[in-house]
């Protein structure tokens, strides 16, 4: 890495300037060397490649990439109230095609302190109200804009010819054109203290349009690639911040603190290419798929299936006759199948969190929250559990007393309720293994749940020892406390059945979620 800086600073009673430009070049080389056996060692627990009994097999991985960069910097100041930030940027990196190696970004922002004009409102502490624009550029992984080969190993595991190592090109056509990723972000926002801090607050607005995406888009297979590498895409992020706080209680002895955050992002895939509508993020299938796409004029991330239970326009499952005696009653649900339809998205409409915490002398109570509001996901737990008869929603009790796991001749079975295909209403009893094991494997819209959630993070008491105590002792502590903390307490809200959505990060499939744990500790602090 070097770097060379030139910086200068002017200072008046009413404006400083703060100026700097830097010019960078860094440069990365990642190299690693993996050897193994396959066939064990001749002598337990002697790791080295000599101790052998049979193949010895090597790999190694080297990477180089350069970025250079020139950007400077500009801060002015006026009278402290007003401030104007500005940056510019350009860099050249050699992980892009020579042609589009350079690119140009920066941002400026804005501000000013509107207490200064409000100076005999004493009850007012902060103001202030700001504006930015700003951009950021990106770019992709190393050696991905001219074909390169890609080696397998002969060792019986990976591809090979003749005994011998293969070479085989990407399954991505690369695109020796490609152009950097740019994201540009317009902000609004406001912050201000008030009555000596007792509120205070955080509200921002802000648009971010990222164009040019590197995308690896599916392409006919008879073309010899799997995919095909271009630019494409606007995606536009827009919405509210908002954070709010304050003490709506102080005396002497006592202290109520609260704090909380709320936040609304509208996603939106305004355009992809001249040719496609529609980009498939991610599929998975058992017997039926799932997809997770994005389509133009829609948010990211819809949540589309490929079979389900048939029903009607108004929601009413349709039942279809059978001459299976398995399902019990003489009629089934009727399939859906291969018609592809969304069933929601999984971006949710609100999510945030809120803190508080009580003091009363040495002692102290806290607590922390998160919440989310709408959004979709699968759930396999709800659908494993449910088709293999563990879920305790298949041990439920029918209108006749009986479980439904009896045989319907024991007054047992699911009793389903529904029209037949001319719309006329039928309902029967099945066999309840039938009933939810096909629920599993063909009603694909069943397991797309709601991500809302409401759960306290910790819990904390605390109690601080008074000083006069410590030193009437005379042992030496000049402070000490004694704390109980309570990490992932309580799930109080869950729109999915026996599932954490909290636990789920980023995912739009809950792939079998482990239990939630909960973790209880104190801690003693002693001050000597």
């Amino acid at each position: 890495q070097e770097r060379l800086t030139w910086g200068d600073r002017y200072i008046n009673d009413r404006l400083t300037v703060d100026a700097a430009v830097f010019m960078e070049q860094r440069g990365y080389h990642y190299g690693d060397l993996e050897a193994y056996t396959q066939d064990g060692l001749i002598m337990p627990d002697f790791y080295n490649l000599a101790a052998s009994s049979g193949y010895v097999g090597a790999d190694n991985t080297e990477q180089h990439y350069k970025t250079r960069s020139v950007y400077g910097t500009v801060t002015l100041g006026f009278d402290d109230t007003y401030f104007l930030d500005g940056s510019i940027r350009n860099d050249w990196d050699s992980r892009l095609p020579s042609a589009n190696n350079s690119y140009l970004y920066g941002g400026v922002s804005a501000s000013v302190m509107l207490n200064q004009f409000m100076k005999k409102a004493t009850w007012l502490n902060y103001w202030k109200l700001r504006a930015s624009m700003a951009q950021v550029g990106s770019t992709l992984s190393v050696y991905n804009t001219n074909m390169a080969y890609s080696y397998a190993n002969s060792d019986g595991y990976n591809m090979k010819y003749n005994s011998q190592t293969a070479l085989y090109p990407s399954s991505t056509q690369l695109n020796p054109s490609i152009k950097p990723t740019i994201s540009t972000a317009y902000e609004l926002g406001t912050e201000f203290r008030m009555f000596d801090s007792r509120f205070f607050g955080d509200i921002n607005f802000y648009r971010r349009d990222t164009k040019n995406q590197i995308l690896n888009m599916t392409v006919a297979p008879q073309s010899g690639y799997g995919t095909r590498q271009l630019n494409a895409g606007l995606v536009r992020n827009q919405g509210v911040e908002i954070s709010l706080g304050g003490t709506p209680v102080k005396t002497r002895n006592f202290e109520w603190n609260i704090d909380g955050n709320i936040s609304k992002n509208v996603n939106k895939l305004v355009r992809l290419n001249s040719s496609i509508d529609t980009y498939m993020i991610e599929g998975n299938s058992f017997y039926y798929f799932w997809y997770l796409k994005s389509i133009v004029g829609r948010p990211l991330g819809d949540i589309t299936t490929m079979a389900r239970w048939a029903r009607t326009d108004d929601g009413q499952l349709i039942l279809e006759q059978t001459s299976s005696s398995s399902w019990g009653g003489g009629y089934k649900p009727k399939w859906d199948l291969n018609n592809e339809k969304t069933a929601g998205n999984f971006q949710p409409k609100w999510t945030g969190g809120f803190s508080t915490d009580l003091h009363y002398k040495g002692l102290s109570l806290a607590a922390n929250f998160d919440f989310m509001i709408g959004g979709k996901m699968v759930s396999w737990t709800n659908m494993w559990g449910t088709g293999a008869g563990t879920n305790t929603a298949t041990t439920k009790t029918n209108v006749n007393g009986v479980c439904e796991r009896e045989p319907i001749s024991k007054g047992g079975g699911v009793l389903v309720k529904g029209v037949d295909e001319s719309g006329a209403p039928v309902e029967a009893y099945m066999n309840a293994y039938y009933y939810y094991f096909y629920q599993a494997a063909y009603d694909l819209d069943h397991w797309v749940y709601s991500r809302s959630y409401l759960k306290m993070r910790e819990l904390s008491l605390s109690y601080e020892f008074p000083k006069a105590l410590l030193d009437r002792a005379k042992i030496g502590i000049t402070n000490a406390s004694i704390s109980f903390v309570a990490n992932n307490p309580w799930l109080i809200y869950s729109a999915c059945p026996n599932v954490d959505p909290s636990e789920t990060g980023d995912n739009w499939r809950e792939g079998g979620q482990a239990a939630s744990t909960r973790s209880f500790g104190f801690t003693l602090k002693l001050g000597f």
